[in-house]
């Protein structure tokens, strides 16, 4: 693999490689300039040693990131090839993935689940209209900014609606355990509604501080969610707003067919969960979410390569996580 420390001061494409952000097994991050404007530069260093198989999953995530126009998700500023590296440059912007969060706090009020929910879903709902399927929905790939704002990531396992299946080996099964719908575990054909069953994992995972699902080995994790209707939220939440449950289970149905249509539909029922509670309690509606305001800060990883940079600020967050 090549070293990257190389690449810095040169070119690909039409950006200037400025510094390197960090490097992992395959591939690494370096901050690029073109002008005025940066960016995060994810690099595959394997090169011209980077089998077929690698090259497609590449470049099926370049495609998908330039294919979203989204708040919720981190922008493609173009992809490439130069001297047999691939290249793929995306909006430079900072914060902390939510794994990070849950390692710093064990888990997030209910408050912040609400907001970050909603803001999961308007991702995939952008997502899902621009024909891609996330596929790997997990809290370290979903970034919180300093202001608030929530925004999905790597996109590596992300396949658009209309693309090949052969681009994995047949039967493989593309995922992380904890949060792997059962079409995953059984390596059938998936759509949006996989990506609502992760989500609704990712969020008990948020509300009680661990997966709804462990066990002495990945099999015994892959036959629950084959198997068992995931667990309740208000239990052990008891501030968790009413109806949840209900919902993370029509999310996370083991059925496909059970599940909401679409993203979309998902929102909706969350927005009219959310309304029932605040009239119930006489608390603010889903109205007043951050849909309209303006992106604040977003990480990329690669293979534990971070980037961080900070944005203009968007909004207050309404409970910060720790300082780092």
């Amino acid at each position: 693999m090549r070293d990257p420390q190389t690449l810095v001061g040169g070119t690909l494409g039409p950006w200037r490689v400025e510094r390197l952000l960090g490097a992992g097994a395959m591939g690494a991050v370096f901050e690029a300039t073109q002008g005025s404007q940066r960016a995060a530069l994810k690099v595959v260093l394997s090169g011209h040693g980077a089998s077929q198989a690698e090259k497609q999953r590449f470049v099926r995530e370049a495609k998908a990131v330039n294919q979203i126009q989204s708040d919720y998700v981190c922008g493609g500023l173009g992809f490439g090839e130069d001297e047999g590296l691939q290249w793929l440059a995306l909006e430079f912007v900072g914060g902390r993935d939510l794994k990070e969060v849950l390692d710093l706090r064990g888990k997030l009020s209910s408050e912040e689940v609400i907001d970050y929910t909603r803001q999961l879903l308007l991702g995939l709902v952008h997502a899902h209209a621009a024909g891609v399927v996330h596929r790997d929905l997990k809290p370290s790939n979903a970034i919180l900014t300093a202001e608030g704002r929530v925004k999905l990531v790597d996109f590596g396992l992300a396949r658009r609606e209309d693309e090949s299946m052969l681009l994995t080996a047949e039967g493989a099964v593309m995922g992380t355990p904890y949060y792997m719908s059962p079409e995953q575990v059984q390596g059938r054909l998936v759509d949006g509604r996989t990506d609502l069953y992760s989500l609704a994992h990712l969020v008990y995972h948020l509300f009680v501080g661990r997966p709804a699902y462990t066990g002495r080995n990945v099999h015994a994790i892959l036959a629950a969610h084959m198997e068992r209707t995931i667990p309740s939220v208000q239990e052990l939440c008891p501030d968790a707003p009413s109806g949840l449950d209900r919902f993370l289970r029509k999310l996370a149905a083991v059925d496909l067919e059970r599940r909401y249509p679409d993203a979309q539909a998902a929102l909706d029922a969350f927005d009219d969960l959310l309304a029932r509670h605040a009239k119930r309690h006489g608390a603010p509606s889903a109205d007043e979410s951050s849909e309209d305001e303006d992106p604040g800060q977003v990480t990329l990883s690669v293979e534990g390569a971070v980037a961080i940079s900070r944005a203009e600020p968007a909004r207050p967050q309404p409970a910060p996580a720790r300082p780092a």
